[in-house]
């Protein structure tokens, strides 16, 4: 046999670095990154999704590393090569070297012999079982060799360091480093300019394109003929738009459908299939859900999530202990648009029930210990759950969407101090039918009553009545709850006291997503407004001791909470401050904001009651509320007036308007952590200070809550139980509390964290 020799191309030994034609703008952090890794590693591979840019940043990286690799620097581009071609032709071609009978690879490497080089592998992800064995033995025969590799896939060699290279930051501090910037870069002769519309806009083009940098460049190439308004309206569908590349690029860096297509292509059949089905899914999904939407072979689901990830068509993700993927959402949109219409139907109509399931086993968890990760669940799944309701409604299906909102009720809106939503949604609900079902029933009694609530008594009556006619087909659950929803409306509160009371009585032992303990709680509440304060206190207290045995946070937090407005409204400072305290290190647990600037602001109103109006006013600024204040859930019951209004015109009225202000800021000007340890009184800033004696070393936020815990009489197991740590974290943490404040027992802590303000 003879071997055939590759004919040499013009140049062939050198491999030059191609040309830059425009400017590079950003990526200063990862290219100061790129640079370190290569000085403790042979192989670098920059990895990410298509058209994020790798390329580029390669060769510029490249470009700045001359003088560290004086041998040489060689740029091979690997677009030229098919999946079935030769990897090894390639560079022989390209270096001109002869392809002898041993394959080429001894010759390679002889090329490159000792010298202190570095070789640029382009593009390898469609090769990369090839381009991985040859860098394997590049590096065992070349001592001196450097080799960076850019992929959508690791080489999975065993010297190989990765660098994950991200989209441009299109919410950045930096404005030189940010997405919009690039934008600009790339249409200033035609946008010199921009106004603060334009600006506007094109910051919202950039989310919409995922900060991906070809997206980016090629939109920008649209504001020879569009407005960068005209553009943000055209990118509901944005592959049509990503077109026109320079013509001396690679095909698929022509347009952003067929860099997204490479990478499609490069997936088996069920890569394919579960990417396009998980497209579906808004802000991320977890394992079970693949598992759920792939029917076809579950015990795949892994496999594939592996595979997508480290083909990065997906990116891993975590919350506390919850681990999740999501898609850019060009990717999402791709993934798409490769479903038939039939297929797009039933991929939603399969997220749909899996949003059911999902509901339904949160609430019948809901009331135990395991609150505080149902409530991080409940935050990350929202965009999902509202889809899923958007799509029952949009199908005609009142059943599964009044499912999917009421049986969420407690868990999702309530938790979540979503009021607002939980109301609009009810009302679309209601508004789509109500068949005799257990979900529209309570559906129509939670829209009365909103509806009572906020002034339109006439419809909410008419809705109650058409809630007691479904119910009383049902049974009994049914008729609980509209019952429930008729008593918390009625007036006076004498009979709301008979009513309920009989109520629980006769239906004992229903426990609705609404939860007795809502019933049970405004039970107490109509004691304390009747005046028999001690009922209330000890019908509460009851509450509050069943809740903790059920391992149970959220309720507890909300009975403590309004048993401190309770306090508040008959003047007892001292109790309103331990019973908020108590209710705030709950709150801290489930890691809510809204609950906790709720649990805040009621330490505030008990602060005015003491006189204490410094500290009132900077409480105020420390709970300084996100978004709408609507929303949130301020009590158990809503015909309780607003508490931070009038707490904040009872401290400005107190303090003058400068004084005031002051507090105020030095309240906003806190963390989270620190107002949070303030509001506990582990720890008083100097412009504040009392005479009262305070730790020499401040308690940590952990430290805090686990104090807060022992005042409320738990043990070291129950603290862990709650918080989710080990009982040796809890115990490292009382003792490190006591040896900051300097107490000899357990007794001293649980006084301590009670104390005035």
């Amino acid at each position: 046999m003879v071997a055939t020799l590759n004919t040499p191309r013009a140049g062939l030994g050198v491999a030059p670095l191609p040309a830059e034609y425009s400017s590079f703008l950003g990526r200063r952090k990862p290219m100061a990154a790129a640079r370190d890794l290569l000085g403790t590693t042979r192989l670098l591979t920059v990895v990410g999704p298509g058209g994020v840019g790798k390329t580029r940043f390669a060769i510029k990286l490249a470009t700045t590393l001359r003088d560290r690799f004086r041998g040489g620097t060689w740029y091979i581009d690997l677009t030229r090569v098919s999946a079935s071609g030769s990897l090894i032709d390639e560079l022989s071609g390209v270096l001109g070297v002869a392809a002898g009978l041993d394959g080429g690879t001894e010759r390679i490497a002889a090329f490159f012999g000792s010298k202190r080089g570095l070789l640029l592998l382009d593009n390898c992800e469609h090769i990369v079982e090839q381009c991985g064995a040859l860098v394997q033995a590049l590096l065992v025969a070349c001592p001196e060799l450097t080799v960076l590799a850019t992929s959508r896939e690791a080489l999975r060699v065993s010297a190989e360091r990765l660098l994950q290279l991200e989209p441009f930051d299109t919410r950045g501090s930096d404005p030189s480093e940010s997405a919009a910037a690039l934008f600009l870069e790339r249409c200033a002769a035609v946008l010199p300019s921009p106004s603060a519309q334009d600006r506007t806009a094109i910051e919202e083009i950039c989310v919409r394109l995922d900060g991906l940098p070809l997206a980016i460049e090629l939109a920008a190439k649209r504001m020879r003929v569009l407005t960068a308004r005209g553009i943000l309206a055209l990118l509901t569908e944005p592959f049509p738009l990503l077109t026109g590349g320079p013509r001396d690029a690679p095909e698929r860096q022509r347009t952003m459908s067929a860099a997204i297509e490479w990478s499609y292509g490069l997936c088996t059949p069920e890569e394919q299939l579960a990417w396009s089905r998980m497209s579906i899914f808004q802000g991320g999904w977890d394992l079970q859900a693949l598992e759920w939407m792939y029917p076809e072979d579950p015990a795949l689901a892994l496999d594939i999530v592996q595979s997508l990830l480290d083909k990065s068509i997906i990116v891993r993700r975590q919350t506390g202990s919850l681990v999740y993927y999501d898609m850019l959402d060009t990717i999402r949109a791709f993934g798409t648009l490769k479903l038939s219409e039939e297929e797009l139907h039933d991929a939603r109509t399969r997220h749909r029930d899996w949003y059911l399931d999902r509901i339904d086993a949160l609430s019948a968890d809901w009331y135990g210990p395991r609150q505080a990760h149902w409530l991080a669940y409940t935050r990350r799944e929202l965009p999902n759950i509202r889809a899923a309701i958007a799509f029952s409604l949009g199908e005609g299906d009142a059943t599964a969407a009044g499912r999917l909102v009421v049986t969420a009720a407690r868990p999702v809106w309530l938790a979540n101090s979503l009021v607002v939503e939980f109301d609009r949604w009810l009302g679309l609900v209601v508004e789509a039918g109500t068949p005799p079902t257990l979900g529209a029933c309570v559906a129509l009694a939670f829209r009365a009553m909103s509806l009572h609530f906020f002034g339109s008594r006439e419809e909410g009556q008419r809705l109650l009545v058409q809630a007691r006619e479904i119910a009383d087909q049902i049974g009994d659950a049914a008729v609980f709850a509209v019952e429930e929803f008729r008593i918390m409306s009625l007036y006076p509160d004498e009979s709301e006291i008979a009513e309920m009371e009989d109520l629980l009585a006769r239906y004992g032992t229903v426990h609705l997503v609404h939860s007795r303990s809502g019933s049970e709680s405004r039970l107490a509440m109509a004691y304390d407004r009747a005046g028999d304060v001690a009922a209330g206190d000890a019908y509460r207290e009851r509450l509050i001791a069943r809740a903790i045995e059920a391992g149970d946070s959220f309720d507890t937090m909300q009975l403590l909470f309004d048993a401190s407005l309770a306090a508040v409204e008959r003047g007892d400072a001292e109790r309103a401050t331990a019973l908020a305290r108590q209710a705030l290190s709950l709150a801290l647990n489930l890691d809510s904001p809204r609950t906790i600037d709720r649990c805040v602001e009621a330490l505030a109103s008990a602060a005015v009651v003491a006189r204490d109006d410094v500290r009132a006013a900077t409480l105020l600024g420390v709970s300084f509320p996100e978004g709408d204040p609507a929303g949130a859930i301020v009590s158990s019951d809503p015909r309780l007036p607003p508490v931070r209004a009038q707490t904040e015109d009872a401290a400005r009225r107190a303090l003058g308007r400068r004084a005031y202000d002051a507090a105020l800021a030095a309240g906003r000007s806190m963390t989270l952590d620190q107002g949070a340890a303030y509001a506990l009184g582990a720890e008083l800033p100097a412009h504040v200070a009392s005479a009262r004696s305070e730790p020499a070393q401040p308690l940590s936020p952990r430290e805090s809550q686990v104090a807060a815990l022992v005042g409320q009489g738990l043990t070291d197991r129950q603290i862990a139980e709650r918080l989710v740590i080990s009982r040796r974290t809890a115990e490292g943490h009382v003792a490190s509390a006591l040896m900051k404040l300097g107490f000899a027992s357990r007794a001293q802590l649980a006084a301590w964290t009670v104390r005035p303000s």
